[in-house]
C-alpha cells in the first residue's frame, strides 16, 4: 500500500467531480469521469499548466542540487521517506499523547485521561506497527504504571523490541492468513481484557493487519475454517471493507468484540489506519469501536461474490442460514453505536495516509517544489492505479 504515499503529481481532481458519470467502479468505490468535450478542453488546458508548473519546480530543485538522474532520485527517495518518518508508529503515539507537568494525567486531543485514578493500566497491541506502538506507550505512559501488555505481531515484527518483559508478553503470529499462534496471542488478549475492572484502564494500540493477527472463531468455526474463509476472501476481489464485514460476524474478538470483554473497564484505542478514509470499524476489523456492519450486509457480499461455495459449511450456516430476524442471528450480531459501553471511550487516528501525503508534500517545499497533492481517497488494484498515474505523469511531461 506504500504506493499511496507519494501521491504528489499532477492532475485535475476538481474536473472529476464536474461531470459525474457513475458506472466507473474501483476497488469497490464509485469514481468519477470527464463526458464531455469542454470538460476535455479544461483538463488539456489544465493539464498543460501544470507542466509548466511542474517543470520549473524541477528546474528549481536541480538548481540547488546536482541535476543529475541520481540527484533527483535521491530527492525523490527524501520525500517518501519523510511521509514513511510522520506515521512512524512510535513517533505517532508521541505525537498524540501529552503528559501533563503532575504525571498524573495525559491529554489525548481534547480529552484528559486521570492516569493516577486507575487501579491498573493494561496495554494490548496488535498489528504490524504493534511492537512500535506499544513503545511509544511506554515512553510516554512509563513503565512503572503499566500492570501488564500483551502484543501480538507478525513473524519478524518484533526482533530487538524494547519493551519491559516484566509486563509484556509479545506474540507473533500469521499474516494475512491467521494461524494457530494468531488465536493463542488472542486468547492472551482476550484473558487480559477480562482482568478489567471499572477502576482499570485499558489503553489499544491497532495497526493494519490486526484483522488477521486478532483471531478468535465463532463457536463451530475451526481456525482451517476461518483460514479457509479468509484465503476465499483475499481471492475473489471484494475491498477490504468487504472482507472485515464478513470476518467481524465469524469472530469473538473483531468488530467492537474486544470492547465488549474489556467492559466495564475503560479504554483509549489509538489506532495507525492503513485504510482509505480511515473507517474506524474497518481498519483492524475495528475490535473497540461500534460496528456499522451487519448480518444482512454480509449475506449480500457473500451472494455478490459467490463465496457460499467457496466457504467452508460452517462459515455458511453462521452467516447465512437463519433469518435476519431470528434471535439466533441477533444474538449473533455485533455491537453498534449506541451501545453504553462506547460511550466515554476516546479513540484516536495517530496515523494515517493524508498524514504520510501532507508530510511528503512539505518535503517537496523544502527542495523548492510546489507540490499538487491528488488526496488520499484513490484506491484499488496498485498495479491499475499505478499505470494511470503514469499515464497522467507521461501526459505532463509531453
Amino acid at each position: 500500500r506504500m504506493w499511496s504515499v507519494s501521491r504528489i503529481a499532477a492532475s485535475p481532481p476538481a474536473l472529476l467531480r464536474q461531470n459525474p458519470l457513475p458506472n466507473c467502479g474501483v476497488g469497490g468505490r464509485t469514481i468519477r469521469a470527464i463526458h464531455d468535450n469542454r470538460s476535455m478542453v479544461r483538463a488539456q488546458r489544465r493539464l498543460a499548466n501544470i507542466s509548466r508548473h511542474m517543470t520549473s519546480a524541477f528546474e528549481a530543485a536541480a538548481s540547488t542540487q546536482t541535476g543529475d538522474e541520481d540527484g533527483l532520485r535521491e530527492i525523490a527517495r527524501n520525500i517518501f521517506k519523510a511521509g514513511c518518518e510522520a506515521v512512524a508508529p512510535s513517533k505517532a503515539i508521541s505525537n498524540a499523547i501529552h503528559v501533563m507537568p503532575d504525571g498524573k494525567s495525559m491529554k489525548v486531543s481534547e480529552r484528559v485521561v486521570p492516569l493516577s485514578e486507575f487501579d491498573n493500566i493494561f496495554v494490548i497491541a496488535a498489528g504490524k506497527a504493534a511492537v512500535g506502538m506499544a513503545e511509544g506507550i511506554v515512553a510516554k505512559v512509563g513503565a512503572e504504571r503499566i500492570s501488564e501488555g500483551v502484543v501480538i505481531t507478525k513473524y519478524g515484527h518484533s526482533r530487538g523490541h524494547r519493551l519491559p518483559s516484566a509486563q509484556f508478553q509479545v506474540h507473533e503470529a500469521g499474516h494475512p492468513s491467521p494461524d494457530q499462534n494468531s488465536v493463542q496471542g488472542t486468547q492472551a488478549v482476550l484473558k487480559l481484557a477480562s482482568k478489567a475492572s471499572e477502576n482499570d484502564l485499558v489503553i489499544v494500540c491497532l495497526s493494519g493487519g490486526g484483522s488477521a493477527l486478532l483471531c478468535s472463531p465463532v463457536d463451530g468455526v475451526s481456525l482451517a475454517e476461518m483460514q479457509a474463509a479468509t484465503k476465499a476472501l483475499l481471492a475473489c476481489g471484494c475491498s477490504i471493507d468487504d472482507k472485515n464485514a464478513i470476518l467481524k460476524h465469524l469472530s469473538l474478538v473483531k468488530g467492537g468484540q474486544l470492547r465488549r470483554q474489556i467492559h466495564p473497564g475503560q479504554c483509549v484505542s489509538f489506532i495507525l489506519s492503513d485504510v482509505v478514509g480511515d473507517p474506524l470499524d474497518v481498519i483492524a476489523s475495528g475490535p473497540t469501536v461500534p460496528d456499522t456492519s451487519t448480518m444482512e450486509e454480509c449475506k449480500r457480499i457473500m451472494a455478490r461474490f459467490g463465496l457460499e461455495k467457496r466457504f467452508p459449511a460452517s462459515c455458511n450456516e453462521h452467516l447465512i442460514a437463519s433469518s435476519a430476524l431470528s434471535s439466533s442471528s441477533v444474538s449473533r450480531e455485533t455491537p453498534k453505536s449506541g451501545d453504553l459501553m462506547f460511550k466515554y471511550d476516546v479513540v484516536e487516528v495517530v496515523g494515517s495516509n493524508s498524514l504520510a501525503v501532507r508530510a511528503c508534500a512539505e518535503k517537496a517545499r523544502e527542495y523548492g517544489f510546489e507540490p499538487l497533492v491528488l488526496g488520499s481517497y484513490i484506491e484499488g488494484d496498485a498495479l491499475a492505479v499505478g499505470t494511470a498515474m503514469g499515464g497522467i505523469l507521461k501526459s505532463v511531461a509531453e
